[in-house]
């Protein structure tokens, strides 16, 4: 998975994005093939993005470092390697923690 940033806030977007700072989303959901994960950081931080299946068995770790900088990030996941099914991916960013619901649906 490669991780990169969308694009740079300003003082005044990152004013208003502290307080959503870590809204993980997926696009589509739910997904056949891909999901693209974004989510926005206020500030440099660790991040760490887990997904689970619907039994709670760690599945893969999709993220799991420093990301330098304040910014919007996005990354694709692939889901070919994925049986149908619920899906959570868990997200870990310095203290706070985020669990968003995916469903990969069948073919």
């Amino acid at each position: 998975f490669e991780l990169a940033p969308l694009s740079r806030p300003t003082e005044d977007q990152k004013a208003t994005t502290a307080a959503a700072s870590n809204m993980l989303q997926a696009a589509p959901n739910p997904f056949t093939a891909s999901t693209a994960l974004t989510y926005t950081l206020a500030a440099p931080t660790i991040v760490r993005l887990e997904l689970y299946d619907n039994t709670g068995r760690l599945v893969r770790i999709l993220q799991d470092g420093m990301l330098q900088a304040a910014d919007t990030y996005q990354m694709d996941m692939a889901g070919e390697a994925l049986a149908p099914g619920v899906y959570y991916c868990r997200m870990t960013a310095g203290e706070q923690v985020q669990v968003l619901k995916l469903v990969r649906a069948g073919l």
